[in-house]
């Protein structure tokens, strides 16, 4: 293809609900380069593989197999890994789940949010160069400076430990955790990510970009007026 990689969202997200061991395994068997994934940590300092910052109400299940509520989308760093395995995830929820949007996706019953360890030994069961693409999830709305630094030092140290410095490449809306992340460990690539540059400007958002709800977009924009947000380094802009 070019010489052009594959990297698959969240797993083979599209088959199974993202960022499960299933999800992985079938990026790996449909012959991708790589998986792209999203990590948090847990109450109790352990690096967890999901998206959201809280439990989504939209596959996840408690033990007695009852879906959770909106209400009840605890966050993540509020629990204990323990607690976090007990809520299964590879079954979506019927009721709010869309699945016009992932046609092709399967139940899988028995997954649960898997932690970074375990997706990179799965990784290095069935494959010898699929690699990670690993984003380090950051509230750009916290007032809190730099409580991504705990998760960054987890995430290093796992993939040091594990041998999967080479096989990784760290990703953030916050480029001040990839000057971070470079700065700590010289072997590991570094990608940005950004918002598409029409949610900051003051008119219609572009077609070709995603629409942000109203509120989003709004805060954004205010965070941005303020030098407080981070996607581009503020100590560069000179507006």
């Amino acid at each position: 293809m070019n010489g052009q990689k594959v990297y698959a969202h969240q797993g083979a997200a599209g088959y199974f609900v993202g960022n499960t061991l299933a999800a992985f395994s079938r990026a790996i068997e449909l012959g991708c380069d790589g998986a792209e994934l999203d990590v948090q940590l847990s109450k109790d300092g352990v690096v967890i593989v999901h998206h959201n910052p809280r439990l989504n109400y939209k596959y996840c299940r408690k033990g007695n197999g009852e879906y959770i509520t909106e209400a009840e989308g605890i966050l993540l760093e509020n629990l204990m890994l323990d607690e976090i395995k007990e809520y299964t995830i590879g079954e979506p929820n019927p009721l709010t789940f869309n699945y016009e949007v992932w046609p092709n996706l399967a139940f899988k019953s028995g997954e649960y949010i898997p932690t970074l360890v375990e997706v990179i030994k799965l990784i290095k069961e069935k494959s010898s160069k699929f690699k990670l693409i690993i984003e380090i999830k950051s509230d750009i709305f916290r007032e809190e400076k730099d409580t991504w630094k705990p998760l960054v030092h987890k995430v290093l140290e796992i993939l040091e430990e594990l041998d999967f410095e080479t096989r990784s490449i760290i990703c953030s809306i916050n480029w001040n955790i990839l000057i971070y992340t470079k700065n700590k460990n010289k072997k590991i690539s570094v990608w940005f990510t950004t918002f598409p540059f029409s949610w900051f400007i003051e008119k219609d958002v572009y077609k070709k970009d995603i629409q942000p709800s109203l509120g989003y977009r709004a805060r954004l924009i205010k965070s941005w007026k303020e030098k407080k947000w981070i996607g581009l380094p503020v100590f560069n802009r000179k507006h």
